[in-house]
């Protein structure tokens, strides 16, 4: 499944994401990788990504998931520079 939208952030500054998925996944803003955990696996948090966000704003989303067999999960977790806990 390949999933196409926007995320809005309302301030500059380091954000990370990251992801319980089964199987894999691709987590892209704009053009910039920031989480790949592309293998196939039973349900597992992936690692954490950053990305620096200069300025406010809409910025592209897409994120790349694929099941192979068996349940399917996926939840994408990320933390604002003002937070700093991850939510959902």
């Amino acid at each position: 499944i390949r999933m196409i939208g926007a995320i809005h952030f309302e301030h500059g500054g380091d954000y990370r994401f990251q992801a319980l998925s089964n199987d894999g996944f691709q987590l892209y803003l704009g053009d910039t990788l920031v989480v790949s955990d592309p293998k196939q696996h039973s349900d597992q948090l992936s690692e954490i990504g950053s990305i620096v966000i200069n300025e406010s704003g809409w910025y592209p989303l897409r994120i790349d998931y694929f099941q192979r067999k068996g349940t399917a999960a996926l939840k994408l977790f990320w933390e604002t520079p003002q937070s700093k806990e991850m939510t959902f």
